[in-house]
């Protein structure tokens, strides 16, 4: 028996409980790896400059964050500009997409 047939017959031998013991098993790993990332993402720079760019560029340039004395003061300041601006605009940004445009502001211009 060629070594191909011999793997798919992984299966052969057990019990149906075996099986779906095995099967839960990945089942629960997957899902346990699953969760955490979906629930604590962190900010992505990246992403936030692509919704900065998209929607914040046409009235802001850059000159508009590297003024001598910013308006925003701190990362809370940056963001509650940035929740006012989004619902101004009535965009649906989620809070982790105004997490996202925040790092970027920050990185970029800010530094705080």
């Amino acid at each position: 028996m060629s070594e191909t047939r011999k793997k798919r017959r992984w299966w052969r031998g057990r019990d149906a409980h075996q099986g779906a013991a095995h099967v839960a098993a990945v089942l629960g790993c997957v899902a346990c790896g699953i969760a955490p990332a979906a629930s604590a993402q962190q900010p992505d720079a990246l992403r936030g400059m692509y919704l900065y760019e998209n929607h914040c560029t046409e009235c802001h340039t850059s000159v508009v964050h590297v003024q001598e004395n910013p308006k925003a003061q701190s990362l809370d300041e940056i963001e509650a500009f940035v929740r006012r601006w989004v619902a101004y605009k009535n965009l649906s940004w989620s809070n982790d997409e105004i997490r996202d445009v925040l790092m970027h502001l920050n990185s970029r211009y800010y530094k705080y």
